[in-house]
């Protein structure tokens, strides 16, 4: 953070904390005045950079609190799913799967269609054992990080 940026800032903070506040929480695109530098990170209590107890951590996804700590039993199940298909094939094999956006996308939907027909448990005669919820799950999110990372490349 440069001066002229930090004196602005404490000077909104004497005039109104509400206000500073306010400011900080809307303001995701915080423009560094002499620089011209722009900076996303903020903290999400209006506390200034180098301030005690900053955290520039607001707009940040909340990976523990949005994703392992609301679904841990089905993350678990997941994990599973990743470990039996490691020991099937090979650690981060899927990732070089050819068409592997089509093909996870194929196969989660056979885990749906085989979970009404078949029941909640993938006990075919080439089934591991899980939930095929567990397994559309994983497909779902191998074929979304898939979508993700070529959309990454064309930018």
């Amino acid at each position: 953070m440069n001066v002229r940026y930090a004196a602005e800032v404490m000077n909104t903070e004497k005039e109104s904390m509400d206000q500073n506040q306010t400011i900080y929480k809307n303001d995701t695109s915080t423009k560094l005045l002499t620089t011209g530098v722009t900076s996303s990170e903020i903290d999400p209590n209006g506390k200034t950079q180098h301030e005690l107890g900053a955290k520039l951590d607001a707009g940040k996804p909340a990976v523990f609190r949005g994703l392992l700590d609301y679904f841990p039993r089905g993350c678990t199940a997941v994990a599973e799913v990743s470990t039996l298909g490691a020991k099937k094939y090979a650690w981060k094999g899927w990732e070089h799967v050819p068409d592997g956006i089509n093909r996870y996308g194929d196969a989660l939907a056979r885990h749906l269609l085989a979970e009404c027909t078949e029941g909640l448990y993938d006990n075919g005669p080439k089934g591991i054992g899980v939930l095929h919820a567990a397994q559309v799950a994983w497909n779902s999110l191998a074929r979304l990080e898939l979508i993700i990372r070529e959309q990454e490349k064309k930018k």
